[in-house]
């Protein structure tokens, strides 16, 4: 995967459902897999694909950054301190960026409500 250039808007490198994949399905990490019998469960498989949709609306209307700081830590599975490098921050200011973007996420999908259409303002 290429590198973003800061001076330059940059594009999402997921699109579409991929978007939603990479978060909602995140690489397995040890002590996170998955209980036994959900993997067959038709009710939660629906569940998921609804999460899915509705993730990746929300992630649709991230600023492009933002999009791409949460695609390189959950579907990339890079690092912060590697993302912060990338983009020329500390890895405390990527640490406060990506929990910003998380919440946002979470406070849109809990209560349905629009995201900034601004998106990030590039203030930490």
């Amino acid at each position: 995967m290429a590198l973003p250039d800061r001076d330059q808007p940059a594009e999402p490198p997921l699109q579409g459902g991929e978007a939603a994949e990479g978060l909602v399905h995140a690489p397995e990490r040890p002590g996170r897999g998955r209980a036994r019998g959900q993997r067959g469960n038709p009710a939660l498989k629906l569940e998921r694909a609804q999460l899915r949709i509705r993730l990746d609306r929300y992630l649709g209307e991230l600023a492009h950054e933002e999009r791409n700081w949460l695609a390189l830590r959950y579907h990339e599975d890079l690092p912060v301190k590697e993302i912060a490098a990338i983009y020329g921050v500390s890895e405390g200011t990527m640490k406060a960026r990506l929990f910003r973007t998380r919440e946002k996420l979470r406070r849109a999908m809990t209560d349905g409500h629009e995201l900034d259409p601004d998106g990030y303002d590039g203030h930490d």
